[in-house]
């Protein structure tokens, strides 16, 4: 059995003001935080060395802590404890000018190089305290001693983790989002509900009703860039001004042009920092050879630009500039679209409400959609209960499933129990879900799962439109391969299927099928740059090449070359046409000898009135 490992808590320390003071001061101050430190941490690591887990940052007055193998509770543990440190080194010193921290909490891996320690938690935790929010507060309060913020991820993980103690670490509920930050009170710290002064509150007030409003509202790609990625040295996305985002939005290329590649840069783009750094993702041979840095720019329709790069390094590192990550909802799936199998590492991350587990799907075949007949049978449970809000989401699931016109053959979702969920065809065959074909699996698994995560992120909004036949909540969803498994009847529908059913949702999909094109009427398609040409851009198609996919026939869409030149037919097919040509000719001219008239006549049967035939010299 695979061991979870929990993301590593990284906790940075700093002294506020530190380089306005004397040099005296400074080392008494030193002196002073190194004896608080180790007797913060003491308790939790029991008989260990505390020199195994404290660490000098810099060379300053920056200290941090590397919990690896202790759990997340550890380090709120050990702030806890430091507080009160300060505030009994402040009675022992009194009329001195008392020791006020910093402390940074985030998760990620910190590593060795050299003498010195690097890492990208390193990096994001100093960002968090160095937040210019941060040091106002430390600025209006000088009599307070210490501010903690900690990343998002780091928030979530703690607050639902097992081993919380809720006496010790007692935080109040009422706590506010600051763009991927949280300020929060602790004690004394800092003795204001909402963690900032009055006349800082309107700046807080704002960022607040900013995300509430894109919540609501939704937030949307406008544009993508990337630079420098694998293959993709230069290419960017663009929807046009004023053009709508939701839709069926369709990428084209051939193997090895970096569709699969794309989704993930947008994926890593969209996420948190620490949640791309605890997903696993190597990121080996991201920027392109004889690059130094890879960058990916996500731009949002709100005006917030995500800004990402990968640099090539002793080490390879992921950091993200000071923006927030994407506020709207997103998702991503890659192809492995199934209900059973992955690692357990996976499964616990998929479970969990941190935004990876939105994403992890795209970035390997080891995530499964394992919970979502769980959460249907949960759904059941809590129904049998007489709890109304469970009872209505499967009540509103059942009747999205069961719409005419969505499932193939008219097959029905008909009974949820603790054993099983079972479907239903036209003849009555009663089937559990695990045994429907790969197709159904496919689509089931990716469709349920983005309405679990859906109602897991707008919580107690109503995310189903009044008749259950919509899911009517805004995001943006990728989907890799959207055409496997599919019969070529499901590909032609599945777009026009998904857009209907998801009305403000905007769809970004990689495929091989021309059938999958024909649903971007309201959309677009893009071809990727031609891996073999360095000096294509990769574009996207308009005018009556791209009317010429969307509403001609299969031959007519292939003749696009939305697909690439030369794929319309086999190379043997090719020789017979030349050779029908060639024959159209004689015929013409009344030059067919016997033999010759019998080729003809079957070739005639094969290619029928072919235009192709007809023009060959």
């Amino acid at each position: 059995m695979e061991h979870i490992q929990e993301p590593v808590p990284v906790v940075l320390i700093d002294m506020a003001g530190f380089s306005k003071r004397n040099r005296e001061i400074q080392i008494d101050h030193l002196k002073r935080l190194q004896q608080g430190i180790r007797e913060s941490i003491q308790p939790m690591i029991g008989f260990a060395d505390p020199d195994q887990v404290i660490r000098r940052h810099g060379t300053g007055d920056g200290y941090y802590l590397f919990l690896k193998g202790y759990p997340i509770p550890a380090a709120m543990r050990f702030v806890w404890n430091l507080e009160q440190f300060l505030h009994a080194d402040k009675i022992r010193h009194p009329g001195e000018e008392p020791l006020r921290l910093r402390v940074g909490l985030t998760l990620g891996d910190v590593g060795l190089v050299g003498d010195q320690y690097l890492g990208d938690a390193l990096i994001l935790a100093q960002r968090l305290i160095d937040h210019d929010l941060i040091k106002e507060v430390l600025q209006k309060r000088p009599d307070h001693p210490l501010v903690l913020v900690a990343s998002a991820p780091f928030w979530n993980l703690w607050y639902h983790h097992p081993k919380k103690s809720d006496i010790n670490l007692a935080y109040p509920e009422d706590r506010p989002w600051i763009e991927e930050t949280l300020v929060v009170k602790h004690g004394d710290a800092i003795p204001c509900r909402i963690q900032v002064e009055p006349e800082l509150l309107p700046r807080t007030k704002d960022i607040i009703i900013q995300r509430n409003n894109n919540l609501k509202n939704g937030e949307y790609i406008s544009g993508i860039e990337l630079h420098n990625l694998k293959c993709l040295r230069q290419f960017s996305w663009k929807l046009e001004a004023g053009e709508e985002a939701p839709g069926w939005h369709v990428l084209l290329g051939d193997n090895g042009s970096g569709k699969s590649t794309f989704l993930q840069a947008c994926a890593m783009g969209m996420l948190p920092v620490e949640d791309v750094l605890t997903a696993g993702i190597n990121l080996d041979g991201w920027p392109s050879q004889q690059e130094e840095m890879a960058e990916i720019w996500i731009h949002c329709d709100s005006g917030r630009k995500l800004f990402t790069t990968i640099r090539r390094a002793r080490e390879n590192t992921f950091e993200r500039e000071w923006f927030p990550s994407f506020i709207g909802f997103g998702a991503a799936y890659g192809p492995y679209r199934r209900f059973r199998g992955g690692t357990i590492k996976a499964a616990d991350i998929l479970k969990s409400d941190r935004p990876l587990a939105r994403y992890l799907s795209v970035f390997g075949e080891d995530a499964a959609m394992v919970h979502v007949q769980s959460w249907l049978r949960d759904l059941h449970h809590a129904a049998l209960e007489g709890k109304s809000a469970e009872k209505k989401m499967l009540a509103d699931v059942t009747t999205f499933l069961n719409q005419e016109g969505l499932l193939p053959q008219e097959v029905q979702l008909v009974s949820v129990s603790s054993d099983q969920v079972v479907f239903e065809d036209p003849a009555g065959t009663r089937v559990d879900i695990n045994s429907l074909s790969d197709g159904y699996r496919s689509i089931l698994s990716m469709m349920l799962e983005l309405i679990r995560q859906m109602g897991l992120f707008y919580r107690d909004q109503t995310i189903f439109s009044p008749n259950g036949h919509q899911v009517i909540m805004p995001g943006v969803v990728l989907l890799d391969e959207i055409d496997a498994h599919l019969h070529p009847r499901w590909q032609r529908v599945i777009g026009p299927w998904l857009t209907r059913c998801f009305p403000k949702v905007q769809f970004l999909i990689t495929t091989h099928s021309v059938l999958v094109c024909q649903g971007a009427i309201k959309g677009s398609v893009w071809l990727l740059p031609d891996p073999a040409n360095p000096d294509d851009p990769g574009q996207r198609l308009t005018g009556s090449a791209l009317d010429q996919l969307l509403y001609g026939n299969l031959l007519e869409a292939y003749h696009s070359n939305a697909f690439g030149p030369g794929i319309d037919r086999s190379d043997e097919a090719r020789k017979k046409l030349e050779y029908f040509a060639h024959l159209n000719v004689k015929s013409m001219g009344g030059m067919l000898q016997p033999d010759e008239e019998r080729e003809y006549r079957i070739l005639q049967k094969i290619f029928g009135a072919s235009s192709d035939a007809w023009e060959k010299p």
